[in-house]
């Protein structure tokens, strides 16, 4: 059953073509025509046909103080009574659930709050340790999904026992990470909400092709995942953004590179939609200013845009 839920929420993750969801998304999980709960109000969750919990959550305004720590593992705080500062009530079935799982390293799915009501979920992860001190558990990405096929035929089976550092279990998915999904996710979530769903440059509304273009294309710094850093962009534009074809300017007005402009137009006749189309249009912006995008990293991306125009000359 666990394996089931976990597939299904990956398949409704692919059709829908996002991995954010909205809690009534989550509802329409059957297993063998069962209806399997997937995400509590609360924090950890037990469906009624498991034994153990099988998401776990962080709420959009984190409560409990979830983090991440060293090697970016996810630092869950325990279910317990209190805010953030020590919990109490803290030996119950819930937390006696993932010390289980520490031990048998089942797979289980981690839904962290985006906004009220929807949550990015990540899946398959692992709990790999329970550290009482700071009553967090550890959790990391777990391995592929099919990885774990066996245990549909071995309802006690252990994918193994704690092994150290977690990269020793899987290192290319645990230096992936889960505070990596969760950053990029989030960025590209609310970046595209800030621009309303739309392209900034076109304002194509095929939502689920949408992308977060980053002023500095290729940085994962978390400095640079702040919204005012991405713009909302279909894929042929930010494709064309990241590879300097166009340039947008501090006054927010978009450039064609003059060398591409020049073939943009010739073809025009064969592509209605090339890039002159949006040559000297004004940029689509969010309207919370604070969104807006960061002038000084605009600036220097524009700076680039100019340096490679010039080349081209």
């Amino acid at each position: 059953m666990r394996l089931a839920a976990l597939r299904w929420l990956r398949d409704r993750c692919r059709m829908l073509g996002r991995d954010v969801l909205h809690v009534s998304e989550l509802a329409g999980c059957r297993v063998d025509g069962e209806r399997v709960a997937l995400k509590a109000q609360r924090g950890i969750l037990r469906p009624r046909q498991c034994s153990y919990p099988l998401s776990i959550s962080t709420g959009p305004s984190n409560p409990y103080g979830d983090r991440f720590g060293q090697f970016d593992v996810l630092r869950y705080r325990y279910q317990g009574v209190g805010g953030t500062d020590r919990l109490v009530r803290t030996d119950n079935a819930a937390n006696r659930g993932l010390r289980e799982l520490v031990r048998l390293r089942w797979p289980l799915i981690y839904f962290h709050g985006v906004e009220s009501g929807r949550y990015l979920a990540v899946s398959p992860v692992v709990i790999v340790d329970d550290d009482p001190s700071t009553q967090t558990f550890g959790v990391c990405l777990g391995a592929g999904l099919a990885a774990y096929e066996a245990l549909d035929t071995a309802p006690g089976a252990s994918y193994g026992p704690p092994a150290g550092p977690p990269w020793q279990i899987d290192r290319p998915r645990y230096e992936a990470g889960v505070a990596r999904l969760v950053r990029q996710n989030e960025f590209r979530h609310k970046v595209l909400a800030a621009y309303g769903f739309r392209c900034a440059v076109c304002r194509s509304e095929e939502r689920e092709l949408l992308e977060a273009a980053r002023l500095a294309p290729g940085s994962g710094r978390n400095d640079l995942l702040a919204v005012s850093h991405g713009i909302a962009m279909c894929p042929s534009h930010r494709t064309a953004y990241d590879r300097l074809l166009i340039g947008i300017t501090p006054t927010h007005s978009i450039r064609v590179r003059p060398d591409i402009l020049g073939h943009a137009a010739a073809a025009a006749a064969t592509t209605p939609n090339g890039l002159h189309r949006v040559h000297e249009a004004h940029l689509h912006l969010p309207r919370d200013a604070a969104n807006l995008p960061h002038p000084e990293a605009l600036r220097a991306r524009y700076d680039d845009f100019e340096f490679r125009a010039r080349l081209s000359l």
